[in-house]
């Protein structure tokens, strides 16, 4: 008696329909804390020098805390997004969704590096010790979670290009995906080698004319997860 199981591939686990949704709600995640945290909480707080620092955080150490751990939570949903579109992109070019993916992770470690200076900040400025020893460390801290944000975004932009390559051979309307994390790619990676290469260099104005457009792909992951389809098409998304 041939007592072999034929089990369904898309009982067996998450489906691509399933990696989509993942990916949106980890993408709009990311959307929401990181810009809080990055452009809204963190810059009155390494605003000025290594004294104006410690006396900031000293005063606001509330909003460092939310910042730190905003950042915390935008790396876990980077994680889970980059696991995702590893997965849902796969059919379009398994070596450079496997790139695509050591990238993503290379910058959430950068960043994660990058909110240890946080960390250690918060530190000097509760532990109690006088400001005079302390005002060197803080300022070189501060400027340690630029330099490693800005190294974590070249990373991200990396990331991106491929991403935006997946995207651009899968099909027709992924086409313009594709041009459109290109995009944003530049974007990043002209702000973040800008800020390390030109000492005067320092507003994000290209990401941030560029960075919204991000939304599209969570919106197009939704969009393919929840429209009514046959089997047949969801394999071919």
């Amino acid at each position: 008696m041939n007592m072999a199981v034929h089990t369904d591939p898309h009982r067996a686990g998450i489906t691509r329909r399933g990696f989509a949704i993942v990916a949106a709600v980890g993408l709009l995640t990311t959307m929401v804390v990181a810009p809080i945290a990055f452009f809204g909480l963190l810059p009155p707080i390494l605003e000025g020098d290594g004294a104006t620092t410690l006396t900031t955080v000293a005063t606001s150490e509330q909003q460092l805390r939310v910042a730190i751990v905003l950042l915390t939570l935008n790396a876990i949903a980077d994680i889970v997004v980059f696991w995702a579109l590893y997965h849902f992109l796969q059919p379009a070019g398994r070596a450079l969704s496997h790139l695509a993916l050591l990238f993503g992770l290379m910058h959430v470690v950068v960043m994660a590096v990058a909110v240890t200076n946080l960390v250690d900040l918060l530190h000097m400025a509760t532990s109690g010790l006088p400001s005079e020893t302390l005002e060197g460390p803080a300022a070189t801290a501060a400027a340690a979670f630029t330099w490693a944000w800005q190294a974590g975004m070249v990373m991200f932009g990396v990331h991106l290009l491929l991403r935006g390559w997946l995207l651009f051979t899968a099909g027709y309307l992924k086409k313009v995906l594709g041009i459109t994390m290109w995009v944003v790619a530049v974007g990043y990676l002209v702000d973040a080698f800008g800020q390390m290469l030109i000492a005067t260099y320092t507003t994000a104005w290209v990401s941030n004319s560029v960075g919204w457009l991000e939304v599209v792909l969570p919106l197009w992951l939704v969009w393919v997860s929840t429209r009514p389809r046959t089997r047949a098409a969801e394999e071919s998304t």
